[in-house]
This record gives C-alpha cells, sequence and structure tokens, in this order.
C-alpha cells in the first residue's frame, strides 16, 4: 500500500522494489541497441522546473491517472541510500501534492545530510507513473533525459512540451 500522507521518502522496500524494477527494466529497454520506439530527450535540469511538473501532471491527466514517482536509481538506492538513511530514494506525487510539495520532496533532506537531497544527488534517475504506460529517464552526466512511451503518449508529450532536444541519430543515454 503507498503511503501516499505529505513526506518524502519511501520507507518500505515493498513500494520501492516494484518502482526499482519497473524503472531497470525500462532502462534496459531504452538502452538496447536495436530497438526503434521513438524517443523525446531534454536536459535532465528540467525535473527541477514547474513546467516540467505540469507537464508530468498533463501527462497523467491523458493517461486517466494522477500519481507518479520520482525515484534515484544512482547513487545504489541499497547500498549508498538505505545504508545511510535508512529509507529509499524515491517519492510518490499525487493528486493531493502542489508544485511546492514536490519542490520540496526533491530538495528533501534525507537525514543529516542535504547534500544528498535527490535533486542534488541523483545521478541518475526515473520518473514512473504509478498507473501508466510511459517512463522518464535522466542521466545527469550525459545532461539529458528521454520520455519513452507509446506513440500517442509521445504525441501528446511533443504538442505539449516545448522544450525536447534532437541529440543526434547515435546518442545513446545509457552508459
Amino acid at each position: 500500500m503507498i503511503d501516499r500522507q505529505k513526506s518524502n521518502f519511501v520507507n518500505n522496500l515493498e513500494d520501492f522494489l516494484p518502482l526499482w524494477n519497473r524503472a531497470n527494466a525500462a532502462v534496459q529497454t531504452l538502452a538496447d541497441s536495436s530497438r526503434t520506439e521513438p524517443t523525446l530527450y531534454f536536459d535532465s535540469i528540467d525535473i527541477s522546473t514547474p513546467m516540467f511538473f505540469f507537464f508530468i501532471r498533463a501527462l497523467l491527466a491523458f493517461e486517466s491517472a494522477d500519481t507518479f514517482a520520482v525515484l534515484a536509481l544512482r547513487p545504489d538506492p541499497f547500498t549508498y541510500f538505505h545504508h545511510h538513511f535508512k529509507k529509499y530514494p524515491a517519492f510518490f506525487v499525487g493528486p493531493e501534492h502542489s508544485v511546492d510539495d514536490y519542490f520540496s520532496f526533491l530538495n528533501a533532506d534525507p537525514g543529516d545530510s542535504l547534500a544528498d537531497a535527490l535533486a542534488s544527488n541523483a545521478q541518475r534517475y526515473a520518473i514512473v507513473p504509478v498507473n501508466g504506460s510511459w517512463f522518464v529517464y535522466g542521466n545527469w552526466s550525459k545532461e539529458m533525459s528521454a520520455l519513452t512511451g507509446p506513440s500517442d503518449v509521445l504525441k501528446f508529450s511533443h504538442e505539449h512540451y516545448p522544450f525536447f532536444l534532437y541529440p543526434g541519430p547515435n546518442f545513446r543515454i545509457v552508459d
């Protein structure tokens, strides 16, 4: 059961593990050199803008959904984040949360270490809808993020978010 209080980090492995597994499966698909699915790219810093938050809200509404999760994929959530902070580097954003709540969650101190807030320490991140068909993967070192999903989702996204980039035909976001 997802804890949808106005709190930040996921405390239960039972809530985190399905997100982790979905994100890793999607990253593997994204990394597959033989994949032909279209992908939209944007700057990895975009997740820290209000415009991106409202775009994700619109994308959720497009799929008749209302909640998404943000999680850090690196540093390692288990050997680093949970080991040091006894929680997992993920949070849920539901319809009851405002853009200010979202930024509070992104910048939350996990425990005596503000430098470990997801906004400053997540070298790789994922954003997934609780119910939905799209996936966002961000890679700070590549300074790029990717949005994948069905063609109707990508068409909607392209029409509703003006900051997509075109990194070139041989660009690989996953290293």
